[in-house]
């Protein structure tokens, strides 16, 4: 309806909505559901390495707001990197494969 009417103050307002919407929903999901999953995840991953532990980084529920903040903010339009977050995704479900439990390995 926008696009057939050619309405160019429409199609912003209708971004902005879309993008405030969007990047809200990743910063609420963030700050209530996972604290431990703020920011690229680099810096605590490589933290973790060097022997400092760090409550809440590796789990389920971060993996879960990681990813879904994630896609939010990028479809948001925010400049987010990918790159960062990606290795911390990564690093979390390698921390979550390993801890499986599996019949007879232990």
């Amino acid at each position: 309806m926008i696009i057939e009417n050619q309405s160019f103050g429409a199609a912003i307002g209708t971004f902005m909505v879309f993008s405030a919407l969007f990047g809200g929903i990743a910063a609420l999901m963030t700050v209530f559901l996972g604290p431990g999953a703020v920011g690229s995840g680099m810096t605590e991953l490589m933290a973790y390495l060097n022997g400092i532990n760090y409550p809440k980084f590796f789990g389920y529920r971060t993996l879960f707001v990681k990813i879904f903040a994630l896609s939010f903010a990028v479809a948001a339009g925010l400049c987010v990197g990918k790159e960062g977050p990606l290795a911390h995704i990564g690093a979390i479900i390698g921390h979550c494969v390993v801890y499986l439990p599996i019949a007879g390995i232990q």
